[in-house]
This record gives C-alpha cells, sequence and structure tokens, in this order.
C-alpha cells in the first residue's frame, strides 16, 4: 500500500494522542483507543513508538461481553 503524506501525518497525530494520553497516565487498550483517541490500529501504534524507542507495560486482563462470554484484552501503559 502506498503512504500518503496525509497518512504519515494521521498516524503522527494519533502516536502524539497515544503518548499524551498516556502520560496522563491513562491505561490504554483496543476499545478505548477507538472511543476515546480516535485509533482504529492501536498495535500498530504501539509497535511504531516502540520502535521510536519508548516502552510500555503489557498486561492482559479478563472482561465480559454483554452475552456473559469472558475475553482477554491487552492493554499498555507507560
Amino acid at each position: 500500500m502506498h503512504e500518503t503524506k496525509q497518512n504519515k501525518t494521521m498516524v503522527a497525530k494519533q502516536k502524539e494522542r497515544l503518548l499524551q494520553f498516556m502520560q496522563e497516565g491513562y491505561t490504554v487498550n483496543r476499545i478505548n483507543a477507538i472511543r476515546e483517541l480516535g485509533i482504529m490500529e492501536l498495535s500498530a501504534r504501539i509497535c511504531e513508538l516502540e520502535k521510536d524507542g519508548h516502552e510500555f507495560t503489557k498486561d492482559w486482563i479478563q472482561q465480559t461481553n454483554r452475552f456473559g462470554e469472558n475475553y482477554k484484552l491487552r492493554t499498555y501503559k507507560r
């Protein structure tokens, strides 16, 4: 896929929002990344930030969906 200048700018803004969110003490997961930060590809942003030298604590939390089914959710914090 050809990455445009607009896409690069969008990714840079997402990474900036993500770092700011985490610097404020919040833990991020794929659900709140979409809802609160507008980031659809959280794992990609985390990977890019790690390549940039940032370190994160990763954990799993167990959640229950509205149908009563359990699932694990990856969380990240600084």
